[in-house]
């Protein structure tokens, strides 16, 4: 997992926000097949979690938008983006 957080108290704090993050994404059908070095496999596509001071990500590994650019899907602290997101099959 990369954190990118000038406050390192915040750390457990996020890493529990992850792991809740898992079980509702469980909880609403999503497939977790294994998590491992901040990577985490959803629905047989791979995400590496990024957190911020104000927002978490997960960004599709080695996936980008046809210009070149990243993609990647912001989350903030509401999960359910990302939820509906893998729910209809994200490319």
């Amino acid at each position: 997992m990369i954190y990118i957080c000038n406050n390192t108290s915040k750390i457990d704090k996020l890493w529990g926000r992850f792991i809740k993050h898992l079980l509702q994404m469980q909880g609403e059908g999503i497939t977790v097949e294994y998590v491992r070095k901040g990577e985490v496999i959803l629905n047989g596509k791979q995400y590496k979690p990024f957190y911020r001071e104000n927002t978490m990500s997960y960004d599709p590994i080695g996936w980008t938008y046809e210009d070149g650019q990243p993609y990647i899907v912001f989350t903030g602290y509401d999960i359910k983006p990302l939820i509906d997101y893998l729910l209809k099959g994200g490319v």
